[in-house]
This record gives structure tokens, sequence and C-alpha cells, in this order.
């Protein structure tokens, strides 16, 4: 008796290590610099206002998370061999071009975020380092990161998390924190609204829905694996409401009174000064440098798979060979390396390409979000009440993304 509690001891704490960690970890090390520039705007330019739309981002994602893996599991197959199979060709090659755009633009945003910090630390300029990292980059993607280094990166990354202890150093106004959580605020200003769907598209993007699709579908154990990795999953993922929070925090407490407005990175990073020290703010540049490093490296492999995709998908479509178009697959794939140096080389301040970046993705993320929604509601799955309630609420949040994508897009244009 005691050696099979034992076994099942051994079993459940196995599961542990290989399910669970691993989605914290991934979870964490998702935060990127983007999010980090983002909050820190928003933080010093709002106020508290913009709390609530972190946390109810972050249960947005979770919730995603969830619907995206279960699809992958009970199909076997990825976003786009689901739409493929169930809407056509054409559909599948619409929702790659803005999944394919949506990483161009994360790229870029994270390669400004990662020379930023590169800046704070050494003192050289951004316009210096962006090409580096851009070549760091490409070097990642194509021959792949050994697995110690890219240990020691999200090691390195979780340096991020010194910011939550720092929010007790800024002694903010907890009835101000409970307000900005509670309470919908609204503000009709251009610029109220980039900083929304900014904090939207950091968080959540097509490569998101993608990537945990394709995920969930190479596992062989089916629904066995789900509720662990949903379990680690969603720590991970308040984990990073944590940080989020915690930055917003800092910068309406620091920076919000004061009426100084954060407007470019390295600024954003020497807030937390007076708070930490300098080792503080060095650790907490080299976790946004190991954290953009990381992301960015995944999302440009996912694209230049993607590309090859769109490619044979195109062939297929227009009924030539796919060799024709190879070209514009190596023209594609190097834009989505250097279109971040570029921009910064041309005079494009890092935070203000981080934040149209990340608005961008919010923009182009309902589209995969719609079909994600379709291709769920198709699915027969047991216990119908609570899939009702699911299928429902996954409805919900693409309408609500949607309608924020929307009145971006009008908006921008009056």
């Amino acid at each position: 008796m005691v050696n099979m509690r034992r076994s099942k001891l051994i079993s459940k704490s196995s599961d542990l290590f290989r399910i669970v960690f691993p989605a914290i970890i991934a979870g964490i090390s998702d935060l990127g610099s983007s999010d980090f520039a983002t909050d820190c705007y928003a933080g010093s330019r709002y106020g508290f206002s913009f709390l609530w739309v972190l946390v109810l981002v972050s249960l947005f994602l979770i919730f995603i998370l969830q619907v995206t893996a279960q699809i992958g599991s009970i199909t076997g197959k990825g976003l786009l061999q689901n739409i493929k199979a169930k809407y056509g060709l054409l559909s599948a090659v619409v929702c790659s071009f803005f999944i394919a755009s949506t990483n161009v633009a994360l790229i870029a945003a994270e390669i400004a975020g990662a020379s930023a910090a590169l800046y704070l630390l050494t003192g050289i300029e951004v316009y210096f380092w962006s090409p580096l990292v851009a070549l760091i980059l490409c070097l990642f993607a194509i021959k792949g990161s050994k697995p110690k280094v890219k240990l020691i990166l999200v090691f390195i990354s979780f340096s991020i998390l010194i910011v939550i202890p720092a929010v007790f150093l800024s002694k903010p106004s907890i009835k101000e924190i409970l307000s900005g959580m509670l309470s919908f605020s609204y503000s009709p200003e251009k610029d109220w609204l980039l900083t929304l769907m900014a904090l939207i598209g950091s968080s959540v993007s097509g490569y998101t829905l993608l990537f945990e699709t394709s995920e969930a579908a190479e596992r062989s154990d089916g629904f066995t694996y789900l509720p662990k990795e949903y379990l680690g999953a969603s720590i991970g993922g308040l984990m990073v409401l944590l940080v989020n929070v915690a930055i917003v925090i800092i910068c309406a407490s620091q920076l919000f009174p004061k009426g100084l407005i954060v407007d470019n990175i390295e600024s954003a990073l020497k807030v937390l000064d007076p708070l930490l020290g300098k080792v503080g703010v060095y650790l907490i540049a080299l976790g946004v440098f190991s954290s953009a490093l990381l992301s960015s490296t995944v999302v440009a492999v996912s694209n230049f798979r993607l590309l090859d995709e769109i490619v044979d998908d195109l062939s297929d479509m227009l009924k030539i060979r796919a060799a024709i178009l190879h070209g514009w697959k190596v023209i594609l794939s190097s834009a989505t390396l250097i279109l971040g140096p570029i921009l910064i080389a041309l005079g494009v301040k890092p935070l203000k390409l981080v934040i149209y970046s990340s608005a961008l993705s919010c923009i182009f993320s309902p589209i995969p979000l719609f079909f994600v929604a379709l291709i769920y509601n198709s699915l027969s799955i047991p216990n119908v009440g609570k899939i009702r309630v699911s299928k429902f609420f996954c409805w919900a949040i693409t309408l609500i993304l949607s309608a924020i994508s929307l009145a971006g897009v009008l908006l921008s244009f009056i």
C-alpha cells in the first residue's frame, strides 16, 4: 500500500516537472520588451486607468490558450490545417498573411526593445545595436539555439520579476489601484485607443493561437495532459499579469503625478533606479534583452515556416510552380528581420515602434481568432453544458477584440 502511494506521488511529481513547470516557464518567458515598454507608457501617460485592461486581457489569453489547445488535441491538426480542411485554401492563405504580417511587426518591436536594453547597459546608441540584434536573431532562427543557451536566456529573463517587490517601494495608492482594476474608463483620444490596442496586441496575437494549436496537435496523449499544461500556462499567465500590473503601478505612482511621460524605453528602465538601484535596473535590462531575444527567435522561426506554407498554398491556388514564388519568400523572410533596424536607422523611436507594432497585432489578431471560434464551434466535445458556455465566451472575446480593432482602424482616419 505504501509503495503504491509512493509510486503515485512519484508519478504526480514527474507530471509536474514534465508538463506543469515547462508551461509556467513558457508563460513567463513570453514576457517580451514590448510588454514592458507599453506598460511603462500606459502607466506614465494614463496612471492607473488601464489596470482593468491588463486583468481582462490576461483572462482572455488564458481562456484562448485552452480553446486552441483543445482544437489541436481533438483534431490532431494545426490551426492553418484546420482552416484549410474546413474553409478552403483561400481562407488559409488570408489567415496566414495576417499572422505573418503581425509576426514581422512583433519581431521589429522586440528588436527595438532589446536594442534599447543594450543601450542602457553599455551606453552605445540603439541604432548600432539593432542590426547586431537582428543578426543574432537570424543565427538563432536559422541554426537553432542550443538547449543550454536557451535555458540560460530563460533564467536571465526571470530577472524582470524584480519589479513585483518594487511596487511596495513605490508606495502606490491602494484606492487608486482598486479603482483602476475594477472600474471601466474610456477616453475618445486617438492615443488612448492606440495604447489600449498596444496593451492587447502585446499579449494576444495570431502567432500565439497558431503556436498553441500546433503544440497540442503534436501531442500523442490527447486530453490527458491538457489540465496539467493548462494549470502551468495559467500560473505563468498570472505571473506575467503581476509583472505587467507592477510596471504600470510603478510608473503611475512615480511619473503620472508629476506629469512625466515615458517617451523611450531607456527612460522607462531608469524609472526603477530610485527604487532598485543600478544593479536592479541592470538586471531588469538583462531580463528585457533575454526575453526579447527568446520570444522574437520563436516568432522568427514560426514565420519562416509560415512563409513556406504561404508559398506552397499560393502555388496551388495560382496553379504555378512554387519555385517561381521562392524569391518572394526570401524577400519576406529578410524583411522579417531587417524591418526593425531599418526603421530605427530612419529615426523611428524604439518606444513608438513597439507601441505601433503591438497595436498592429491587435488589429490583425481577430482574423485568426474568428477562425478559432468557427472551428471550436464545429467540434463535438464531451460535457456539452460546459462546452456551450466555452463556445459562447470564445465568440464573445472574438467580438470584443474585433470591435476594438475596428474602432482603432476607423478612428485613425478621422
